[in-house]
């Protein structure tokens, strides 16, 4: 079944204005890179902004954002892993090839930037630490976190804020030992923190019946894919289906109610793409389906592919069930969510009063 409730969660993991990784993923990624035994030379480019605070105060925040959309495509292009982990900080995770050849990427992103902060009016945008990590020698996550802020702190107070490279070296003494035990504690708690709260989200965005997703996790795609079609003139498609005269297994037991809806949920989940997306809508036998790059056309055979599915998937269950349907498209039906699960009902009303078990699609042209 294409359950999704995943997809839903794991997006927290990235950062919404740039793309790139998180904080929380950044950590996860460091402890897999440094905790791989066969790891090869590794290497962490940590990227600051050069007075971005005063930045956001004399251009705004728009500017801003921007600027960080910006440097994030730069270092994304490199083809490596990048983590947002701050306001303005981004580390990048070199884990292939040499130190020399992380060296040499790290300083064609360094003189990319440099090019190209005129569009932004910038003299000097950025400070660069590139740290060397040698496979032999072991190295923890808290190594790393010092390791990275140490170097950073010299290129912008001995480095003219500019690009400096650094081999990390082990230390051993009291007060490293201590910053270490503490950066380990943070880190675990960070972690911790995350992940309850990634427990609480799984239960809160699952319908309890079917395990799909609920109406507020289908809102939260909903307005997510709206958002990327927009961003790409792209299409979508959205169905709204119910189901026919179900009143006949509830009036046995709400046991076999629920026993029906989990069904129902199953056959829909084994009938739609890959890509796309399906949710129990409040608490009855309504679902949402959305359809990322469909048209109308699309939608509809979809829509009656469900149909025709379950028709034909109930026949061995205790009564036979029919759905109704109303599909409805961006940007033909409407430009916002509102609109568009607006004339979904519409649609799907119309298909129950046609006499039900058919599939409609908007009146709105």
């Amino acid at each position: 079944m294409n359950i999704s409730i995943d997809s839903i969660i794991l997006i927290e993991r990235y950062d919404p204005l740039t793309g790139c990784g998180n904080l929380v993923s950044f950590i996860e990624a460091l402890r897999s890179q440094l905790g791989d035994q066969q790891r090869g030379p590794c290497s962490l480019l940590l990227l600051d902004l050069n007075y971005f605070m005063q930045l956001n105060q004399t251009k705004g925040h728009a500017t801003g954002d921007a600027i960080l959309r910006w440097v994030s495509l730069v270092l994304q292009d490199t083809g490596y892993p990048v983590y947002r982990v701050g306001g303005d900080e981004f580390i990048l995770i070199f884990s292939r090839l040499s130190h020399a050849e992380h060296q040499a990427v790290s300083q064609a992103v360094f003189d990319r930037i440099s090019q190209e902060a005129s569009q932004f009016g910038l003299d000097s945008p950025a400070s660069m630490a590139l740290v060397h990590f040698e496979e032999a020698i072991q190295v923890e996550p808290s190594d790393a976190w010092i390791a990275i802020n140490k170097a950073l702190y010299d290129v912008k107070q001995n480095g003219d804020r500019g690009f400096k490279v650094y081999n990390h070296e082990q230390e051993n003494g009291r007060d490293d030992w201590m910053m270490r035990r503490l950066v380990d504690m943070l880190t675990e708690r960070i972690l911790h923190f995350f992940y309850e709260w990634e427990k609480t989200s799984l239960l809160a965005y699952t319908d309890p019946v079917t395990g799909l997703p609920n109406s507020l996790a289908a809102e939260k795609r909903f307005r997510e894919t709206l958002l990327e079609t927009q961003k790409t003139n792209g299409e979508m498609a959205i169905i709204f289906l119910d189901g026919d005269n179900l009143k006949l297994f509830n009036d046995i037991n709400y046991a076999t109610g629920d026993q029906m809806i989990r069904d129902l949920a199953t056959v829909l989940g084994k009938n739609i793409r890959p890509d796309d997306f399906v949710a129990r809508w409040r608490m009855g036998d309504e679902f949402v389906v959305i359809l990322p790059g469909a048209n109308l056309e699309l939608g509809w055979l979809a829509a009656e592919r469900l149909r025709s599915a379950i028709e034909e998937s109930s026949r061995g269950w205790l009564f036979p069930v029919t759905i109704s349907a109303g599909v409805v498209a961006y940007p033909d039906h409407g430009k916002n969510v509102e609109a568009l699960l607006a004339e979904a009902e519409k649609a799907l009303k119309r298909a129950k009063d046609s006499g039900k078990n058919i599939v409609l699609v908007s009146e709105r042209d």
